[in-house]
């Protein structure tokens, strides 16, 4: 051999770490698919939460219709008093319980003004941030699907040469040792 020629000891040492090179590979797509999967369990959890919001929603609005129709028939709830007339008869007419249809006025502005209020803007933040996770998880997933498409030619690429350096070095061993004998 001549001093400038390689001296290669070990040719393991390279199909190791080839091999190595492809668990690498393995190990980050599993990590990417891990990802993926968390991101769209993570979609799912804040679909449902929209969903119950949106279940509240509805069950508030079927309390105020129920308020609202308790108001309209406050005014039949009260008693009737009987009058004595100066004359002996005597007449029967209806009182209002007034404090009761206060109590179910109040209720009912209270639904329909506060409470609805409220309600709608938990419905829209939970629709709005719905949409923007649903944007993000478009986003990583797409990243992350790239991501994946890029190691996949790195490693191949990367392995692919360290194929070709191993059949090079073992030409080069199979001509010193057939030119040495």
């Amino acid at each position: 051999m001549s001093s400038q020629d390689v001296k290669v000891q070990e040719i393991d040492v390279i199909r190791l770490y080839n091999q190595k090179f492809g668990d690498f590979l393995v190990a980050i797509t599993e990590h990417i698919h891990l990802l993926q999967q968390r991101l769209q369990e993570k979609q799912e959890e804040l679909q449902q939460v929209v969903q119950d919001i949106k279940e509240e929603k509805e069950k508030v609005e079927d309390e105020i219709r129920g308020a609202c129709e308790q108001y309209e028939d406050a005014y039949n709830h009260g008693t009737y008093e009987t009058v004595r007339h100066p004359d002996g008869s005597t007449s029967s007419h209806f009182k209002p319980d007034y404090e009761y249809i206060r109590r179910c006025r109040e209720e009912k502005e209270h639904l329909e003004g506060h409470v609805r209020h409220v309600v709608q803007q938990c419905a829209e933040e939970g629709h709005h941030h719905l949409l923007r996770a649903v944007q993000m998880y478009n986003e990583l997933n797409s990243r992350s699907k790239k991501l994946e498409t890029e190691y996949q030619n790195y490693v191949q690429q990367g392995r692919l040469y360290l194929d070709k350096v191993e059949q090079y070095i073992d030409q080069y061993k199979e001509s010193e040792l057939n030119v040495q004998q």
